[in-house]
């Protein structure tokens, strides 16, 4: 097995880490980042070393209403370098998370997030006092990702987070001080997968939820 020097490594690692700044009005790049250790590969009778680098992307982004978002991308490389030299041979871009949004002066991020809009507006719903909105986002990008409600302050401080009970929303209807919301979930039942449809309010106040599973005709616990 190829045993890297200490130089080399660090040659590489301070390759890797060299990026330019790109700052303007609506766009950061931050310089990129490796991701574990790397890896040696032989490709024919020559030995390589394999980065995984990852590198954020912060973007400002216009609302309709006026205000502005921040929406932070991943993204995911494999840099090859010869082991030997340093040198880079390629470069390939693995993959892009998108969608990770960030609202000005707030550190929580929200992954495919949005702003809840008023039924029948393009205009965020505004909430009673203390004030704020709601973001609509996901837990998760796998299956086992859920819908997620989280209040903001007009400061844009979250004031709570809640995990609703399904994956896709259909319907809702804006009831004082609640939320009535329709969606749907899969399960897997006897090795085969059923949409369910369920109803879920929710407290505006501090995010409770009481959820009910129509398919089922039963209550369903909170996650």
């Amino acid at each position: 097995m190829l045993v890297l020097s200490g130089i080399a490594v660090i040659a590489i690692l301070a390759v890797a880490a060299l990026a330019v700044f790109v700052m303007t009005g609506t766009q950061y790049v931050e310089p990129p980042r490796r991701e574990g250790p790397p890896a040696q590969v032989m490709q024919g009778s020559k030995p390589h070393l394999w980065l995984l680098v990852k590198q954020a992307e912060y973007r400002q982004i216009g609302s309709r209403c006026g205000g502005m978002r921040r929406e932070l991308r991943h993204h995911f490389e494999i840099h090859c370098h010869d082991a030997t030299t340093t040198a880079v041979i390629w470069r390939r871009r693995l993959l892009t998370l998108r969608d990770v949004v960030r609202l000005p002066g707030s550190s929580t991020e929200f992954l495919q997030g949005a702003f809840l809009i008023k039924a029948g507006t393009r205009v965020p719903l505004a909430l009673g006092e203390p004030g704020g909105a709601l973001i609509l986002h996901r837990t998760r990008v796998d299956a086992e990702g859920r819908l997620a409600l989280t209040r903001v302050d007009p400061g844009f401080a979250s004031a709570w987070s809640a995990t609703l009970p399904f994956t896709e929303l259909n319907n809702r209807w804006e009831l004082p001080g609640q939320l009535l919301l329709s969606g749907a979930v899969a399960f897997v039942e006897a090795g085969v997968s059923r949409q369910h449809e369920l109803l879920v309010a929710v407290d505006l106040r501090d995010g409770r939820l009481q959820s009910w599973n129509v398919t089922r005709d039963e209550a369903t616990p909170s996650r």
